[in-house]
């Protein structure tokens, strides 16, 4: 039950500590549905401004508990970063792989035709 007081023949409810996520909710006295109310996230969520970088390196390390380095991808061990995450993503190119394996069962069946004779 949260706290509440009265004022002007209305009872305020302190939902401050209790909600946490936004979403919709509804106020119940015991079976009866006294309200729906909608609970939305503050404005600082939505606020799209660029964080300096020691800004965000301090969040992350906070959010995740761990030690977190920021990388430059302009060059040296960014650029390396960026190619690594790339190819994780897409995976690598196995076409050649597949093009020397049809190329020897090619070469393989030459010679089984070369050999072959019908008895």
């Amino acid at each position: 039950v949260p706290p509440q007081r009265t004022v002007q023949g209305a009872i305020l409810l302190d939902l401050s500590n209790l909600l946490q996520s936004p979403g919709v909710y509804d106020i119940m006295q015991n079976e009866a549905l006294l309200r729906r109310i909608a609970f939305n996230a503050g404005a600082e969520e939505s606020d799209l401004e660029t964080l300096d970088h020691d800004e965000v390196v301090r969040r992350l390390a906070e959010a995740t508990g761990q030690s977190v380095r920021l990388l430059d991808a302009s060059g040296g061990a960014g650029l390396e970063a960026i190619a690594e995450i790339s190819t994780e993503r897409s995976g690598t190119d196995l076409s050649w792989l597949f093009l020397a394996i049809a190329l020897a069962c090619l070469v393989g069946e030459m010679f089984v035709a070369m050999r072959w004779r019908k008895t």
